[in-house]
């Protein structure tokens, strides 16, 4: 069996409704359906949990899911993973159709951005860059969500609204956890780059560096944000 279909027989079975099996009580993971889903889409700051009636999961079936993916794509570090899908079995995001993995442990001009389609089990791997304070060789070496450090901050995202800024489309992200809580006043955001691309990185050995955003290639922004916006969650 390949992964893609590993990763498809792991969601049917999650989605079957069974009492270990399924993640989310009554739509299974992934399922992405328009009522669950507030009047007003989120924008950073506002999320709040679709509701009781979908909140809970199967720690097994969390197991499961993370299992299978370790299986069909190995490169995808699986703790982050966990912790993605840990989080959502007490905090159903707003937009369950993708989650996003980050792995700042491999060098820039590696593909190291992984926007996971929990539907199908596709995956999409990009480039993403650190944060100049984080290190302007192709590895990122500290971390901080200190004000003006310029340096990329770890830890859980929810994804926010897009707004039209200096870099042009933008997603805004709100940290979760301590390591990045300071990511709105810092103005962290998701943005696109005309030193995040393969010929940058090809020429360079590395991509280019932000003031602390994961920055994107300009020609994949609009497909990930599209993907990922509004309420998804983000490990970096």
């Amino acid at each position: 069996m390949t992964g893609t279909s590993t990763f498809l027989a792991a969601t049917f079975l999650l989605a079957a409704g069974t009492a270990e099996a399924s993640l989310f009580q009554g739509e299974g993971f992934g399922q992405f359906n328009l009522k669950n889903l507030p009047d007003n889409v989120p924008t950073v700051g506002e999320g709040r949990p679709v509701g009781d009636a979908y909140g809970g999961a199967s720690t097994r079936g969390v197991d499961f899911l993370a299992d299978t993916l370790a299986e069909s794509h190995p490169e995808i570090p699986q703790a982050a993973v966990r912790k993605v899908f840990n989080y959502l079995k007490k905090n159903p995001a707003h937009n369950m159709r993708y989650v996003t993995i980050i792995d700042m442990d491999k060098p820039s001009d590696e593909k190291r951005m992984y926007v996971i389609n929990l539907q199908n089990g596709h995956v999409d791997k990009y480039l993403v860059a650190h944060g100049a304070g984080s290190g302007t060789g192709d590895m990122a070496e500290r971390f901080s969500d200190r004000n003006r450090s310029h340096q990329t901050s770890l830890g859980l995202y929810m994804t926010g609204s897009e707004y039209d800024g200096k870099h042009g489309r933008s997603l805004k992200l709100e940290g979760l956890e301590g390591s990045n809580d300071s990511a709105e006043a810092r103005s962290v955001v998701l943005h696109g780059a005309d030193y995040v691309s393969d010929d940058f990185a090809r020429r360079n050995g590395r991509v280019g560096n932000s003031w602390g955003c994961p920055a994107v290639d300009y020609r994949y922004r609009d497909e990930i944000i599209d993907k990922i916006g509004n309420g998804s969650i983000m490990r970096s």
